[in-house]
C-alpha cells in the first residue's frame, strides 16, 4: 500500500510539474515540486526505501525535461543524501559536543 502511494505521488507530481505548470503563466518559474517529496521520503522512510523512489523520480524527471540529462537526479540525490547525513550526525555531533563540555570542564 505505502509503495503504490508514493509511486502514484511521483507520478502526479512528475505530471504536473512537467506539463501542467509550464502552460500556467504564474507558475511557469516555479520551483521544483518533487524536493519536498524527496526530504519527505528521506525523513519518513528507511535509507533503502527511500532511495529507488529517488532514483525513480531523477530518471523520470530527467527523461522528461529538457534539462541536461543527470540533473535531476543529482539534485535530488543531494537533498536525500542531506537529510539522510543529518539524521545520522545529529547522535554523533550530540556525543562530540558533550565530550568536548567534559574535556574543557577538567581544564
Amino acid at each position: 500500500m505505502s509503495y503504490f502511494f508514493n509511486i502514484s505521488v511521483c507520478l502526479f507530481l512528475v505530471i504536473l510539474q512537467t506539463t501542467v505548470m509550464p502552460n500556467l503563466p504564474l507558475l511557469d518559474s516555479f520551483y521544483d515540486l518533487l524536493i519536498p517529496f524527496v526530504v519527505f521520503l528521506g525523513l519518513s522512510r528507511p535509507v533503502r526505501e527511500s532511495l529507488p523512489f529517488v532514483f525513480f523520480l531523477g530518471f523520470i524527471m530527467d527523461n522528461l525535461s529538457g534539462s541536461p540529462f543527470g540533473l535531476y537526479f543529482t539534485a535530488y540525490f543531494t537533498a536525500i543524501s542531506v537529510v539522510v547525513l543529518s539524521i545520522f550526525a545529529e547522535p554523533l555531533l550530540r556525543w562530540a559536543s558533550q565530550a568536548a563540555l567534559q574535556l574543557a570542564s577538567t581544564f
